[in-house]
């Protein structure tokens, strides 16, 4: 692998294990070890469009498999090759972006098992959701946020098969999670 390259995990085998991978930011290439092969490496797979793109992984099509997927932040277009479909690319999507500086932050926001597109706002704080089971249309601005230097870390951390609005502050170490079970109710956590 080289420099410059990005994690990309997920299941991508089907096997409800997570895979880890690597996207090649310089040749828009990924590297992926299969769990469900004894970690053999499938690649590369030009799943990738320019320099300016980031992995977005997740399962768009609700195969059960997670779909190489990227976000260019100079277009501000998605671009997703679907598992379920041959890896048949669609996009460039550009309807999943409010401001400039957003940050992709897909998850399985409705429980349809289908990934949603979101993108949060560090510079407010707010999140922006397009809902795969309303037919994506978009919801939000959502006020579950901080606003300043933190990460999108969106995940089911309740359990309840929703994924939760979270940031991590990384100069803090605090985490901010708003669990879905429980109205969105704002829970922080120091973990350093």
């Amino acid at each position: 692998m080289a420099a410059g390259d990005l994690p990309a995990v997920g299941d991508f085998d089907g096997d409800r294990r997570a895979d880890p991978g690597v996207f090649q930011r310089l040749t828009g290439f990924w590297y992926i070890w299969l769990s469900g092969s004894g970690y053999d490496r499938v690649g590369p797979l030009a799943c990738g469009v320019n320099i300016n793109d980031s992995p977005i992984t997740a399962d768009y099509d609700g195969d059960g498999k997670a779909d190489p997927a990227v976000f260019n932040g100079a277009n501000g277009a998605w671009y997703i090759w679907l598992s379920g479909s041959d890896y048949a690319r669609i996009g460039p999507l550009t309807a999943f972006r409010v401001a400039t500086a957003d940050i992709p932050a897909p998850a399985q926001f409705d429980a349809d098992r289908l990934a949603d597109p979101a993108m949060y706002q560090a510079a407010s704080g707010n999140w922006y959701v397009w809902l795969s089971s309303a037919n994506y249309v978009r919801v939000g601005p959502i006020p579950c946020g901080t606003t300043g230097e933190h990460l999108a870390v969106p995940a089911d951390y309740d359990g309840d098969g929703l994924a939760d609005p979270a940031a991590y502050v990384p100069s803090t170490g605090m985490w901010r999670i708003w669990l879905s079970g429980n109205d969105y109710n704002l829970i922080e956590l120091s973990l350093q």
